[in-house]
């Protein structure tokens, strides 16, 4: 398999990354079953992934460059954001970024995904998360329409008090004034059967 090294470009949305080098960087190529026939995979002095790279075969026995991810960290060490760039016209073109939030508990609280539209962002959707204690007890997802947020469905769990399975998890959507529910409650295991009657 060939590698083509691409230079790292630092167009960065605004996250704050260290300038790829070959003190703090490690690649690998290996071949995928997507689009890509070679991915490179840079990764920081703390051993976080900060930058892989796609490569797609460009006719000639070559590879050339398709897509390209980069992520930034929280000083915890936490995702914090996601940046999806696509090669065009010999030059990185920003395609989309997620961004991540977090509770004091260290738990995701939710995450933005925005696309890119000439030099600004548009929102698309985004995802809060709930919690009881340390588990997930709701999911709702928002959709960016006409200029504000827009419920659009939501997962609700209750779990076990001994388990980290949940008991029932239950889909709803928003029919424009009031949740719905779209599919469940799920119906519990015959182990999980077997737990509540305990």
């Amino acid at each position: 398999m060939k590698v083509l090294l691409v230079p790292s470009l630092l167009i960065v949305l605004g996250m704050h990354m260290t300038p790829l080098s070959a003190s703090n960087t490690t690649t690998h190529a290996v071949a995928t079953h997507s689009v890509a026939d070679s991915t490179q995979y840079f990764r920081d002095s703390q051993g976080r992934l900060i930058e892989r790279i796609d490569m797609v075969k460009d006719g000639t026995g070559g590879y050339r460059p398709h897509l390209r991810k980069l992520y930034n960290y929280t000083p915890a060490g936490k995702l914090s954001e996601t940046g999806v760039f696509f090669f065009r016209e010999g030059k990185w073109a920003n395609v989309q970024r997620t961004t991540l939030s977090y509770a004091a508990t260290g738990d995701t609280a939710q995450y933005l995904v925005q696309i890119a539209k000439g030099a600004l962002w548009e929102n698309q959707k985004m995802v809060a998360y709930e919690y009881e204690g340390e588990k997930i007890s709701g999911k709702t997802l928002k959709l960016w329409t006409d200029g504000a947020w827009e419920n659009a469905s939501r997962q609700m769990y209750q779990f076990l008090p001994s388990e980290q399975r949940y008991l029932v998890h239950t889909e709803q959507t928003w029919n424009g004034e009031a949740w719905s529910i779209g599919r469940g409650p799920s119906i519990p295991s015959p182990e999980v059967a077997m737990e509540m009657r305990r």
